[in-house]
């Protein structure tokens, strides 16, 4: 197994970690629902949890599409003239707005929120 399909295997469980994990914290603020009304640390860690799988996730995908490690992909983005990464960031902000419009648009659809 040559070292780029290695990255891409972890970024695909990745993946699935991050998805699983989020559907669970989601599933938990849903039932339990977290305390806006704190406005300390807590709330921020509150968030912070909320936002680790998603995390999870993203890295996932960056290691899927791209084959290199997260610390390798500074140096890739960086070699990009500076418009292809004007593009490409435009390209992944779009899609990202896409997938979580459908993915809330789907909840909505079979109940879940």
């Amino acid at each position: 197994m040559s070292l780029k399909s290695s990255i891409r295997k972890k970024g695909v469980i990745q993946i699935v970690a991050g998805v699983i994990g989020y559907g669970l914290v989601f599933h938990f603020v849903l039932h339990e629902g977290l305390n806006p009304a704190s406005t300390s640390w807590r709330a921020v860690g509150q968030m912070t949890v909320v936002a680790l799988p998603g995390v999870l996730a993203l890295v996932g995908v960056l290691h899927l599409v791209t084959g290199k490690q997260f610390f390798e992909f500074e140096t890739y983005w960086m070699s990009l003239r500076g418009w292809h990464r004007g593009v490409l960031g435009f390209g992944v902000v779009l899609i990202s707005l896409s997938a979580v419009v459908s993915l809330l648009i789907a909840a909505a659809y079979i109940g879940v929120i």
